[in-house]
């Protein structure tokens, strides 16, 4: 199809067309003798926050806090619950909203094997609009644990269901709203402090 003549040639912004509470933008093609209307999207809100309990980790007991089988299993690993709560808001958002979660154990690790492993680290969420929901996973770790010196970073990442996006009138999430959040599990430490940094020195005297 050609280009409206003198598309854009006028802009107006002041109306809510489809009465969804945000402004539309008409634009004008006076060569053609016609309007283009430009559909403005509800935009969805979303305020993440990740913990993890324990926050620190005995390496050199099993966490007292799990003494079922099925996390302890005779000593071999330990637990941590991580927990998520989404903040879903917006203006004239739909009432119910879908995210699609993932749980992430060992971001940025070094070692060539994750650490620990989520019993569940993938969903869909449901969320009414203005509303906090939260949830846990288990994050398994195997012992004894490797790299101790470095945390180990748990992350927690979002992005809307596709039964959320099935028209081109759908709300969208925020682009600015960061998708993601982390926390992080240190492990005990056999030094006087938490950065066990070496100061070595040596004093010597020649006779």
């Amino acid at each position: 199809k050609k280009r409206p003549v003198y598309f854009s040639y006028s802009l107006f912004a002041g109306v809510d067309v489809d009465e969804n509470g945000y402004n539309d933008i008409a634009v004008g093609a006076p060569g053609n003798d016609r309007v283009v209307i430009l559909f403005s999207r509800p935009v969805i809100h979303v305020d993440l926050s990740v913990s993890a309990s324990p926050q620190v980790i005995n390496t050199t007991t099993p966490s007292e806090a799990h003494t079922n089988d099925s996390c302890n299993d005779n000593g071999t690993r330990t637990c941590v619950t991580v927990k998520a709560c989404f903040h879903a808001y917006g203006v004239s958002t739909p009432e119910a909203i879908i995210l699609r979660y993932q749980f992430e154990a060992d971001v940025d690790y070094s070692g060539a094997k994750p650490r620990g492993r989520f019993n569940k680290y993938k969903g869909n969420l449901k969320i009414i609009s203005n509303t906090t929901e939260c949830i846990e996973s288990t994050l398994y770790l195997k012992l004894p644990i490797y790299k101790q010196l470095e945390p180990l970073i748990v992350s927690v990442e979002y992005k809307l269901s596709p039964k959320m996006t099935v028209s081109k009138k759908s709300a969208l999430l925020d682009i600015f709203d960061a998708n993601q959040a982390r926390t992080e599990v240190t492990f005990t430490k056999v030094c006087s402090d938490s950065l066990c940094e070496s100061d070595l020195r040596i004093n010597g005297i020649i006779t």
